[in-house]
C-alpha cells in the first residue's frame, strides 16, 4: 500500500518541477561555487591520478549543475516575472546574485585546467570567452547590487551579515581567473587580460576589506548573527583569501607577462611587492580562519538549521586553501604546503557534508520554500 501511494504520488518524494521553478533563486549557484572550487583544487594534484580524475569529473558535473540552474532560473524569470523582479528589493537574496558569476568563474578555470585534455586546444578560447562574460557579470553585480541596497532596500548595521560581500567579491574572483588564464592566451592578449584582472582586483578587494571591518564591529557591538545565517561568518574569508591568491599569482606571472612591455624594468620589483602583499593578506586570512572556526563551534553547540547558506562553509575555505598552496610554492615552504593539505582535507569534508545535506533537502522539497513574496 505504501509503495503504491509513493508510485501514484511522486510529489511525496520529489518536489514538482513547477514548485522548484517557482521558488528557484540565485542562491542555488552557491553550490556551483563550492563544487567548482573543490574540482579545481583536486585538479592541482596532477601527481595523484585519482585526485586529478575526481577533479575533472567533478568539473564536468559542475558544468551540468550550472546549466541546470541557469535553465531553472531562466524559467523562473519567464514564468514568475513579478516574483523574480522582487529580488531587487530583497535585502538578503539579492546579495546572492554575486554567486552567479563566481560559479561561472569555476567553470572557466576548469577549461584552463582540464579543458585542453578533454576538448583540445579550443578549450583556452572557450575559457577566454567565458572569462569576459564573467567580468561583465561581476562588474554588473558589483555596481548594481550596492545601488539597489542604497535605493530600493532597507538595511541596518545590526542586521548586517557576511552576505553583503557576495556582490563585491565576484570581481576579484574574476581577477584571479584572469591571472590563471593570462599565461595560456596568445602573447598579444596577455597584457590586456592582466591589466583587466588588476582593475577587477582593485574594484573588489579594498571595498570588501572595508566591509569586513564593519562586519567585525557589527559582531562586537550586536553579537553573532542568528543561527540561520551561521555560515556567513566564513564569507569574510572569501575576499581575503581570493585577494591573497590574486597577488601571489600575479607575482608568479608578472616577470614573463611584463617582459616585453613598458613595465619590464619594474617586473621583478612588482613581483616581489605582490608576493609580499599576498603573504600579508594570507596572514590576515589565517587569523580569520581561527575566528570563524571558534564562532562555528559556538553555533554548533546547539542545532543549526540547514539551508543553502551552508555553502559558505565551502568556497571561502577553498580559495584560502588555493592561496595557501600557491604561497607554499612561491616561498618553497614545506610547512605552508602541509598546512595547505590540512585545509584541503577540511574542505573535502565540508563539501561532502554540505553536498549530502543539499541533496537530501532537495529530495524532500524543504529547499523550495518561497524566499520572496510570490505573485498571486
Amino acid at each position: 500500500m505504501t509503495l503504491a501511494l509513493a508510485i501514484h504520488r511522486p510529489s511525496a518524494r520529489l518536489p514538482l518541477l513547477s514548485q522548484a521553478v517557482r521558488h528557484f533563486g540565485p542562491n542555488w549557484f552557491a553550490a556551483t561555487m563550492g563544487t567548482g572550487v573543490v574540482a579545481l583544487i583536486l585538479g592541482h594534484f596532477s601527481a595523484l591520478p585519482l585526485f586529478y580524475e575526481a577533479g575533472r569529473l567533478l568539473w564536468l558535473l559542475n558544468m551540468g549543475l550550472f546549466a541546470l540552474f541557469s535553465a531553472l532560473y531562466l524559467a523562473h524569470w519567464l514564468l514568475h516575472r513579478e516574483t523574480a523582479r522582487s529580488i531587487a528589493s530583497h535585502p538578503v537574496l539579492s546579495m546572492a546574485l554575486g554567486t552567479i558569476p563566481m560559479g561561472l568563474a569555476t567553470i572557466g578555470n576548469g577549461f584552463v585546467l582540464f579543458g585542453p585534455e578533454v576538448f583540445g586546444p579550443v578549450a583556452i578560447g572557450i575559457a577566454h570567452s567565458i572569462w569576459w562574460i564573467d567580468c561583465a557579470l561581476s562588474l554588473a553585480c558589483g555596481l548594481g547590487v550596492p545601488l539597489l541596497m542604497m535605493t530600493r532596500q532597507t538595511h541596518s548595521h545590526a542586521q548586517m551579515t557576511g552576505a553583503w560581500l557576495l556582490p563585491l567579491v565576484a570581481a576579484e574572483v574574476a581577477a584571479v581567473s584572469g591571472m590563471l588564464l593570462a599565461g595560456h592566451v596568445p602573447l598579444a592578449d596577455q597584457s590586456g587580460v592582466l591589466l583587466a584582472s588588476l582593475v577587477l582586483w582593485a574594484c573588489s578587494v579594498p571595498l570588501a576589506l572595508g566591509l569586513v571591518a564593519l562586519l567585525m564591529v557589527r559582531m562586537i557591538i550586536h553579537g553573532l548573527p542568528p543561527a540561520s545565517v551561521a555560515a556567513s561568518c566564513w564569507l569574510a574569508l572569501g575576499p581575503i583569501g581570493t585577494g591573497a591568491l590574486g597577488m601571489v599569482l600575479f607575482s608568479q606571472i608578472a616577470p614573463g607577462a611584463l617582459a616585453d612591455g613598458a613595465l619590464a624594468p619594474l617586473a621583478p620589483a612588482l613581483a616581489g611587492a605582490s608576493l609580499l602583499l599576498g603573504t600579508l593578506l594570507w596572514g590576515y586570512g589565517l587569523w580569520w580562519v581561527g575566528l570563524a572556526t571558534l564562532i562555528t563551534a559556538r553555533y554548533f553547540a546547539a542545532p543549526v538549521p540547514f539551508n543553502l547558506g551552508w555553502w559558505a562553509y565551502v568556497f571561502p575555505l577553498g580559495v584560502f586553501a588555493l592561496a595557501t598552496l600557491a604561497l607554499a610554492n612561491s616561498w618553497g615552504s614545506r610547512t605552508l604546503h602541509m598546512l595547505g593539505l590540512v585545509l584541503v582535507m577540511a574542505l573535502l569534508g565540508s563539501w561532502l557534508a554540505v553536498a549530502l545535506r543539499t541533496i537530501a533537502a532537495t529530495i524532500n522539497g524543504s529547499l523550495f520554500a518561497p524566499a520572496v513574496p510570490s505573485e498571486n
